[in-house]
């Protein structure tokens, strides 16, 4: 949570900390894997994947931020990004998108919940789609295109998504994109159980900056 008070998506599906994450790390470091070098390349992979898909087709050009930046200073990364960049924009050419999208990257906030989200593209306008460099897909991934939904449908209730997607683009292998799409009734119950999930996020979080200024003064 900010300093101001709001959560991003993010800070809600990630909610709690998932064990599973621990024992991939212990898998990693039975095989002489750093854990965090892995990790740190899915991050830059993703940052420079949504960046050249932003560069090639939306409609209006990115300044490089230095998160990307960043990413682009790491050879290896540039390499992981590469292989997610080319599968995605093999996706596009695929789905036909040969024009300059006007909403990709597109700003979501919600005041009444101080909520802030930021989805990867609109594509015919209301069909909402989200982007995966990762070689695996998790439930948050779902839970994800939900909030965005869920967040969306408060602010713009007259203009409903039409269609909802996950284009997995891995970048530690060869296979191809894979596209998900979902149906309507698993949207809204995902983005229902995001609902729920906000307050109790908001509560712990609260909780826990309490916590940690108790805790300072023990011995």
């Amino acid at each position: 949570m900010s300093k101001d008070g709001w959560l991003s998506v993010s800070d809600v599906i990630s909610f709690p900390s998932k064990p599973f994450l621990m024992n991939w790390a212990r898998k990693l470091a039975l095989q002489g894997i750093d854990f965090n070098r892995v990790s740190t390349l899915g991050k830059y992979a993703g940052r420079i994947l949504h960046y050249e898909f932003q560069q090639k087709y939306g409609a209006s050009l990115e300044p490089m931020g230095k998160d990307v930046q960043e990413a682009y200073a790491d050879p290896e990364a540039v390499e992981h990004g590469g292989t997610a960049w080319a599968k995605l924009n093999e996706w596009a050419v695929h789905n036909r998108i040969d024009e300059r999208l006007p909403q990709i990257e597109v700003p979501l906030e919600d005041e009444e919940l101080k909520v802030r989200a930021r989805m990867d593209c609109l594509v015919d306008n209301l069909k909402l789609f989200d982007w995966k460099s990762s070689k695996h897909l998790y439930a948050e991934s779902l839970l994800e295109i939900g909030a965005y939904d869920y967040l969306w449908t408060r602010k713009h209730p007259t203009e409903p998504f039409l269609g909802w997607g996950i284009v997995q683009c891995s970048h530690e292998d060869d296979s191809p994109a894979i596209e998900y799409t979902f149906e309507e009734s698993d949207i809204k119950q995902a983005g229902m159980t995001f609902a729920l999930m906000v307050p109790a996020v908001r509560a712990f979080r609260e909780f826990e900056g309490l916590a940690k200024d108790m805790l300072k003064g023990g011995t």
